[in-house]
């Protein structure tokens, strides 16, 4: 890497799928491909594991649209068990067939074929240039039992049979074939309550036969085939779908890398909040990750405050092409004049920036707010303008090919969503000196916003506090320019050069801590002794083992570190207790603490009253894990628990075991 990283590294982004068109994150991907290659000089390959015969004219278009350099490669599963070399010829499918009567379907490049009056087949020519795309052949009795696809040169590439007694649209087997017509992949299906299941999968591999029985397991045994294991390999995870099969690899020359594009929390997104499905494999296994990449410090707090502090959390947030020759001319900015830029979906909540401005014209009669997207909400939006009588002054600008240009004429721009990932809209607004009023959600203003700098965070879904700030936007038209440069200069945080040395950095950091990465499943505390040490000063011991599953050798243990941790019941307040645990040989565990923790007086001395649970953390680099202290008692454990009245006021504090695992907690109180 020019240098600065090893040369001796593959790199490989995974994803389930790319198409002609996508999304931001499979655009932030390509991006990433990209820059990499122009700034490192790194060749990294692109996998995914979706079926389909169109790879080749994806690839072109990618790199006809500058997505990536010709250097990348893209490589698909379903394209690598064909097996199949380039192109060397062509087929050309015709319309016409002597032994069939012909009925073209309406409106569609598409034919009904009859034999003799049965109707056989209906084949589809609705490929560009009028190309076979594929053949559905009927029984007697006009049920679809097979369909035959075809691939952009001609070529039959999947046979799907079909359960036509139950469902015609239910599969019940699949073969794939590559271009020399042998058949490389086969997949059984079951009917389960009117849905297919994989039943079987079969890979031919010369003269051999593999089966799997879970699709995972045919895309683990793929990457498992294709990484070199002559050489380390950074694998950083895209796709949700492909995180539990990159977790399970137990390959040492691998680096786990995770990217997280979007709010890992469900409403009300607060820091305890349900987890959204598809995090929930990488988050509930962190011990097993090397990297997790976040696009904002504010998430990684939340990560952190939730699953524990660990040293495999990096922030890394998108870059922005710098447009120079766009973001150096100058347009005149149009005076009060708010713009939105979003999709009309609900999740963006545009409805809420309509709603304000019925406040903000009775300030500002000849404001404008101009919102620029598409989506299915575009009626009701309108509705709600006609309705709040704001046709003068809100407008759905639909989508434009030219948003710096927008952001260069407004006076700020607006967000309202109810989550975002991390908002490259507002990154590309500060590139162009247009200050930013948002809500405080989660992810991304919060870390591009510099309150009364360059913009104004807005209390989350609080219409009346959006309308006071867009009015305070509006009515300091003397700072808009202080405003508009800070913008800017906010934005260079997110440069291409900031986003390089950000990876660089994380990759550099994986590799020295992979010695002291963590191998640990889970562990179990069994608490042996347990006893008051001194009444005055309140200090507690408690002695016991650890069990660490998987069984490790005692340099793997060197490698943890403890603490334990006090958390009232019901506030759910915390208080850490450092430098309390030593853990020695064979896994025992002594834990010397004072409950002097607890004073909230400290003039008085006076303890904080509730139900306090003990708490005992290992962790190290990236593992942490918390476990209630407990479990199995020896006798002398059970008998050593005692109150203690500690002053004039008869305050008690009780140790005791709860039911029914047998934690040991501390009740403070009368």
């Amino acid at each position: 890497m020019k240098g600065k990283f090893p040369d001796d590294y593959n790199f490989y982004f995974l994803l389930s799928s790319i198409g002609e068109n996508f999304g931001g994150l499979t655009k932030s991907m390509l991006r990433r491909a990209r820059l990499f290659f122009e700034y490192c000089n790194i060749k990294s390959e692109i996998l995914t594991f979706n079926y389909n015969t169109d790879y080749d004219q994806i690839r072109n278009k990618l790199v006809r649209d500058k997505h990536i350099p010709n250097e990348i490669t893209i490589s698909n599963m379903f394209e690598y068990f064909s097996g199949d070399g380039p192109v060397e010829k062509k087929i050309i499918h015709l319309v016409d067939n002597e032994q069939y009567i012909i009925d073209p379907v309406k409106d569609r490049n598409c034919y009904r074929y009859y034999e003799n009056g049965m109707y056989r087949m209906f084949k589809s020519f609705e490929r560009a240039g009028g190309k076979l795309k594929f053949i559905d052949y009927f029984n007697e009795n006009h049920y679809k039992i097979k369909r035959e696809e075809y691939d952009e040169y001609g070529f039959k590439r999947r046979e799907i049979h079909t359960d036509y007694l139950i469902d015609p649209k239910l599969p019940k087997q699949e073969l794939y074939f590559n271009r020399d017509g042998r058949c490389y992949l086969n997949i059984w299906y079951k009917t389960i309550n009117e849905k297919s299941e994989i039943e079987r999968i079969h890979l031919f591999i010369g003269s051999k036969v593999k089966v799997f029985y879970k699709i995972d397991e045919l895309r683990k045994y793929w990457l498992q085939t294709y990484f070199d294991n002559n050489k380390s390999n950074f694998v950083v995870v895209d796709g949700r779908a492909i995180d539990n099969i990159v977790l399970s690899l137990r390959n040492s020359n691998i680096y786990k890398i995770f990217m997280t594009h979007s709010t890992h929390l469900r409403p009300p997104y607060n820091v305890d909040s349900e987890l959204r499905l598809g995090n929930r494999a990488v988050l509930n296994n962190l011990n097993k990750v090397d990297g997790l990449v976040l696009l904002t410090k504010h998430q990684k707090n939340d990560i952190r405050k939730r699953f524990g502090e660990r040293e495999n959390y990096f922030v890394i947030p998108h870059s922005t092409e710098n447009e120079l020759e766009e973001s150096t001319v100058k347009y005149k900015r149009k005076k009060y004049t708010g713009v939105m830029m979003a999709r009309y979906h609900e999740e963006k909540q545009i409805d809420h920036v309509i709603t304000a401005f019925e406040r903000v014209i009775k300030v500002f009669p000849e404001a404008r707010m101009e919102i620029y997207g598409f989506g299915d909400e575009e009626d009701n939006l309108n509705e709600l303008i006609r309705k709040l009588k704001l046709n003068n002054n809100v407008f759905l600008k639909g989508f434009t090919s030219s948003p710096g240009k927008v952001f260069e004429e407004s006076t700020f721009s607006v967000l309202t969503s109810k989550y975002e990932g991390f908002g490259m809209s507002l990154v590309e607004s500060l590139i162009h000196g247009c200050p930013l009023i948002c809500y405080d959600m989660k992810y991304g203003p919060r870390d591009m916003i510099e309150n009364g700098k360059n913009g104004y965070l807005v209390r989350q879904n609080d219409v009346e506090d959006l309308a006071n700030h867009i009015i305070k936007m509006f009515s300091n038209q003397d700072k808009l320019a202080d405003f508009s440069l800070n913008s800017r200069i906010k934005a260079k945080e997110f440069s291409n050069e900031k986003f390089i040395a950000n990876w660089l950095k994380m990759f550099k950091e994986i590799i020295e801590k992979k010695d002291n990465f963590i191998n640990i499943d889970n562990y179990d505390f069994y608490m042996e002794h347990s006893y008051w040490i001194s009444s005055e000063k309140l200090d507690y011991y408690i002695e016991g083992t650890v069990n660490i599953k998987p069984e490790v050798n005692q340099n793997e243990i060197k490698k943890v570190k403890a603490k334990i941790v006090l958390r009232e019941r019901e506030s759910k307040e915390t208080i850490e207790i450092q430098n309390s645990v030593q853990i020695k040989d064979g896994g025992k565990v002594k834990i010397h603490f004072s409950l002097n923790a607890l004073i909230d007086d400290k003039d008085q001395g006076i303890l904080k009253k509730g139900i306090w649970d003990l708490s005992l953390i290992l962790y190290g680099n990236n593992y942490y894990q918390e476990k209630r202290i407990g479990y199995t008692k020896s006798e002398s454990a059970i008998k050593s628990l005692k109150a203690l009245h500690v002053n004039e006021m008869g305050l008690l504090i009780e140790p005791y075991y709860t039911n029914p695992y047998g934690n040991i907690s501390f009740k403070i109180g009368f």
